[in-house]
């Protein structure tokens, strides 16, 4: 993802380098992300991915919350848009591109940086949460639950968790993450996991 200093020298040659990026936005070849960020037509047409767009709009972020448990296939719909995590940051943000929106929140400052690794996709890599730690992002920012049945609608029903992958979760990661976020929900959802050991 070029930058726009990066590009400047790229096109140095040019009587205007700043005109000759214009241009190159014009013909479509290059992709204005946000000021001073753009992406290629062509590592687009490659299959950049959006986590890795993600990655670089703001941070420091990671791909998470409903976004990453669809590519980990926990909900079956697929997340119209990005989703990532911050801290510190104490406000929600959203970047509208011309690639779509991308959406980015805060969780706590203790979890953040706990289960966050590398996903692949072609030759790109972005930074993601594990499946468990993107459960517990996506619960740390719903409503506060008090009861095993309220925590089973809000898993099952409301955020369609598949129960399948479900039971394929690491519970041990589970367990060590969840209290991490000093939220009810997750207190709710420890006590949950502890019970089905």
């Amino acid at each position: 993802m070029p930058s726009y200093g990066y590009l400047l020298d790229m096109y140095r040659e040019y009587a205007n380098p700043k005109d000759k990026i214009a241009r190159e936005c014009e013909k479509g070849r290059l992709v204005r992300l946000k000021r001073g960020l753009y992406v290629t037509r062509e590592a687009l047409d490659k299959g950049f991915p959006p986590g890795l767009i993600g990655n670089c709009l703001y941070g420091p972020s990671y791909i998470s919350f409903a976004y990453a448990l669809q590519l980990y296939s926990i909900i079956p719909e697929l997340a119209p848009h990005p989703t990532s995590a911050t801290f510190a940051k104490r406000r929600q943000k959203r970047f509208d591109t011309p690639l779509g929106s991308f959406f980015y929140r805060d969780v706590a400052q203790a979890a953040y940086s706990e289960d966050v690794i590398y996903l692949s996709s072609g030759p790109w890599r972005f930074l993601a949460a594990t499946a468990e730690k993107a459960l517990c992002d996506e619960l740390s920012i719903n409503s506060e639950v008090r009861s095993k049945k309220s925590l089973e609608i809000l898993l099952f029903e409301n955020l369609r968790i598949d129960t399948t992958e479900f039971e394929r979760l690491d519970l041990k990661r589970l367990a060590s993450l969840a209290p991490l976020y000093r939220s009810g929900t997750l207190d709710v959802f420890l006590r949950y996991i502890e019970g089905s050991r």
